[in-house]
């Protein structure tokens, strides 16, 4: 269920912001995952360069405001994005999510990580030249890297028709 009154108080260009976010997230999980409105006013926030933080318990969706930003980022940019995860097996459940659910190419790095340079090369520096995300057509008609914030393209330009 999408957060429609939440959508409604945004100004047009959040919005624009926010609907981009949830057709990512839809596209992206085959239809399975839609941002609550606490996963929006993060992704939100921090796309526009605010800080966030969420006090939710496991499983609540902490990880989706993330990979959405990650997803609305410019690909021409290839920016890299750094998490922090205070366990290893929370390491390993985000790489997985990052790789496996939102199509994100990810590395685990913690003290267990080889250090030769052969895996560095077949790892890290093999993701840096990855330039296109799993559905580039849809990537690029979502994100608006032309486009400043101020006037993003309109929201009718990438609504996907149901046949």
């Amino acid at each position: 269920m999408l957060p429609l009154g939440y959508l409604s108080q945004l100004l047009a260009p959040e919005r624009t912001t926010a609907n981009r976010a949830i057709l990512l997230a839809w596209t992206v999980t085959n239809g399975t995952q839609a941002p609550r409105e606490m996963q929006l006013r993060a992704t939100l926030a921090t796309h526009y360069g605010q800080d966030s933080v969420i006090n939710a318990g496991t499983g609540s969706g902490k990880t989706l405001p993330i990979a959405l930003n990650i997803l609305l980022d410019d690909p021409q940019a290839q920016g890299i994005t750094l998490t922090i995860s205070p366990l290893k097996r929370l390491e390993i459940t985000q790489e997985n999510d990052f790789k496996l659910r939102y199509g994100i190419p990810t590395i685990a790095i913690n003290e267990d990580t080889p250090r030769e340079d052969k895996y560095w090369h077949q790892n890290m520096f093999s993701l840096a030249t990855i330039s296109s995300p799993p559905s580039p057509s849809l990537s690029d008609s979502l994100s608006s890297p032309s486009t400043s914030e101020s006037s993003p393209a309109p929201f009718s330009t990438f609504v996907p028709t149901h046949s």
